[in-house]
């Protein structure tokens, strides 16, 4: 018989992250938005922040264990409480700052949403004035500066679309370009529309306005649903502090009780605990996030 050859499994390849900035249409480096990146100050500051919860919260539910019959810490004690501390931080590091990468990057895709909504609003009022495309970009970009400041996310792309048109790139390219980048479904769906319109005619006062009496509707509904699980967030919040807040007092209180959790099974008990916590956020994550 032949000898079958084994294929070797290719290894499974990390999924890499987005470049922080890419590549505009004007070949110039602009934000990236599915992509959040920290500033050294930041990351230093959750990097620190991360790992003393962690640790502080492991050494609360797993410290001092491996004492003596009278309750002594010995050198096994202090190993294990270095080595359960210093782990614990690391994974909480690990675990929190992608986490709040994300949570960041969506807070900033919300900010932009918001603020392509008002330029909408902008738009629809200086094409009903009379103005055309062009002029009416103009006029959007110095309300959204009194509005927001030089420096804010929709003020750099509305320049961007402006100096596109300089160079003979049409606006609708500009936008759409926006939308790819964005990440943002209802920017890429403007852009889209505004394509159409632009290039085979179209009502352009009507459909910003009716883009934006959308998208404007969306939002209150969204904001409709965090209003109402707001209290369901909070107390679900609160549920999550009081397993360390009941730890904390049971380890203070001392008496034979709190040495109890000193061994191993007061340990496994504890372990047991987090488990479900753990279990817990993310279910709650689960049923809390809704989509509009």
């Amino acid at each position: 018989m032949a000898e079958k050859k084994k294929k070797e499994k290719a290894p499974k390849k990390l999924k890499q992250r987005g470049p922080q900035y890419c590549e505009s249409l004007l070949k110039t480096p602009v934000l990236n938005y599915d992509e959040y990146y920290f500033s050294v100050q930041e990351k230093l500051f959750y990097i620190i922040g991360a790992f003393i919860v962690g640790a502080a919260i492991a050494y609360l539910m797993y410290g001092n264990i491996g004492c003596d019959a009278n309750g002594v810490p010995t050198m096994l004690t202090y190993c294990l409480d270095v080595i359960i501390c210093g782990g614990a931080g690391i994974f909480a590091v690990k675990a929190f700052l992608p986490a709040r990468e994300k949570q960041l990057m969506i807070k900033r895709k919300r900010i932009v949403r918001q603020q392509f909504i008002d330029m909408l609003d902008s738009l629809a009022a200086s094409i009903a004035s009379g103005n055309n495309a062009a002029k009416a970009f103009e006029a959007a970009r110095y309300d959204l500066i009194m509005q927001y400041g030089d420096n804010s996310y929709i003020v750099n792309e509305v320049t961007l679309l402006l100096q596109g048109q300089d160079n003979f790139i049409n606006p609708d390219e500009m936008l759409s370009d926006f939308g790819r980048r964005s990440g943002i479904p209802e920017i890429l769906n403007f852009a889209q529309v505004f394509s159409v319109s632009y290039r085979k005619g179209g009502d352009f006062g009507r459909i910003i306005r009716d883009t934006y009496n959308i998208l404007y509707n969306k939002i209150n509904i969204e904001h409709e649903i965090e209003t109402k699980i707001a209290a369901t967030k909070n107390e679900f919040s609160i549920m999550l502090v009081m397993p360390v807040v009941i730890m904390g007092m049971l380890k203070m209180s001392g008496g034979d009780f709190a040495k109890s959790f000193g061994t191993a099974l007061g340990a496994a008990g504890v372990t047991a605990g987090l488990v479900c916590v753990i279990a817990a956020i993310f279910i709650a994550k689960r049923i809390t996030d809704i989509e509009v």
